[in-house]
């Protein structure tokens, strides 16, 4: 198993096993009132196991990453996670190929219009870059 694969797995699994505790932790705490805040946390959280599992340098996390070539095709999910490309590439221009997306919304109760919303601009992402591994959607409302 490749260095890649190995911290790959380690991200992923860390976002679909452990996170949500640690975001229901932080709402708990009063630490998530608005997205900008979930946003936060997430970054912030992320950081952590970055720096905690040792996951090497190839790896970058970026807040609202402007994806797409023109302009009224750009997408700016809230979260990227992406890994430096092979050397050969590199060489041709282009150093980071995104690998995980998370886009984050927070709403004191469930609106399906803004869920759809976010939905529907992952699944244009994921179509449209084929090498994506996984797209993430977190709601953070308390409502049932």
């Amino acid at each position: 198993m490749t260095t890649f694969t190995k911290e790959k797995d380690i991200i992923k699994k860390f976002i679909e096993e452990r996170l949500q505790k640690k975001l229901e932790k932080d709402q708990k705490e009063l630490k998530i009132l608005s997205e900008g805040d979930l946003q936060s946390c997430v970054y912030h959280h992320l950081r952590v196991l970055f720096r905690k599992k040792k996951i090497s340098e190839i790896w970058y996390l970026t807040n609202k990453l402007p994806m797409g070539k023109q302009r009224k095709d750009k997408i700016f999910p809230d979260i990227v996670i992406m890994r430096m490309k092979d050397k050969k590439l590199k060489e041709k221009g282009n150093v980071v190929k995104p690998v995980f997306l998370i886009e984050l919304k927070e709403h004191s109760k469930y609106v399906s219009s803004s869920v759809k919303s976010d939905l529907q601009k992952l699944a244009k992402a994921y179509n449209r870059w084929k090498h994506l591994q996984q797209s993430y959607f977190i709601l953070a409302a308390p409502d049932e």
